[in-house]
């Protein structure tokens, strides 16, 4: 009902009837069915404080939404663990801009699986090893030379001829033998000819050749007589043709019968061995025995 003085129009719908005001607010409910769509027009929103809300991209700014989750929603626990998760990876990681230290406390530690797998061309499997934690290799053939340290267990073996398989070394093929080798102390390659055969060498050294050893009926030191000499890689003794006797090479307990008899010419060699600790004996005085060292030198 409109106060005093104030004009009232009334409002009638298509059926006449009066349209009904609570409090002073045109009652609508009334005459809307479930699921009508109402057209207001544009509206503006405004945040707490009076501040407009933005929209489109935006920056960070006064009128932007921000939405704030619960501590026990879901969501909030997934971002948790991703940000344990990638602080745990950032911890393990060395970033130092200087080169890796040996005492660093960080690194990346790459697994290997204690088992075996089936994988195919071009597809990506996990390294194997043992289950001590040690990496499980397989050799193949290669013309790009790895330095390896440590404990390698092999796989499998890439050369096979018929049954049987193993590992082939390589060498290097020269036909016009050249001296690869660097100083005293450093590994150099084997070398083969046109035909795979493998270079080798029967030197053994130089020649140190001593005069004529008499040997008596007792027991006598090599070394009293040629002197002590260590790099000896071979002895050679001959027995001369016209001895009456035989002698006898040995330890210190050589006697008749006690070491390597040498009849007249007959020849004895000993291999990589000092000149002491030789002993000699003559079944009878004055039996000549040459001596020859091949020495490395």
């Amino acid at each position: 009902m409109a106060s005093a003085g104030v004009s009232a129009v009334k409002i009638i719908d298509n059926d006449s009837d009066v349209v009904t005001v609570t409090s002073n607010r045109l009652d609508v409910n009334a005459y809307l069915s479930a699921g009508t769509s109402i057209d207001i027009g544009d509206v503006d929103i405004h945040l707490s404080g009076n501040v407009p809300l933005l929209g489109g991209a935006g920056s960070l700014a006064a009128g932007v939404l921000r939405v704030t989750i619960a501590d026990d929603d879901n969501v909030s626990e997934k971002l948790t663990a991703i940000d344990t998760d990638t602080g745990n990876i950032a911890s393990a990681i060395y970033a130092d801009d200087a080169a890796f230290s040996l005492n660093s406390s960080k690194g990346i530690a790459i697994m290997g699986f204690a088992g075996t797998q089936s994988i195919t061309t071009d597809e990506v499997g996990v390294l194997a090893c043992t289950a001590s934690g040690k990496l499980v290799v397989s050799i193949g053939h290669t013309s790009t030379s790895v330095p390896i340290s440590g404990d390698i267990v092999l796989g499998n073996t890439y050369y096979s001829e018929t049954i049987t398989g193993g590992i082939m070394a390589g060498a290097v093929r020269n036909d016009i033998l050249d001296a690869l080798a660097g100083t005293n102390n450093e590994c150099a390659p084997l070398q083969v000819d046109a035909l795979g055969a493998l270079y080798t060498s029967s030197v053994k050294g130089s020649l140190d050749t001593f005069a004529m050893i008499d040997v008596d009926n007792s027991e006598e030191v090599l070394s009293d007589t040629i002197g002590i000499i260590t790099d000896c890689n071979e002895i050679i003794f001959q027995a001369d043709e016209s001895n009456s006797g035989y002698i006898m090479i040995g330890d210190a307990d050589v006697a008749d019968n006690r070491g390597i008899k040498l009849n007249a010419g007959d020849t004895f060699i000993l291999e990589k061995q000092m000149t002491t600790g030789i002993n000699l004996w003559a079944s009878a005085a004055n039996q000549n025995l040459r001596c020859t060292l091949m020495r490395a030198a």
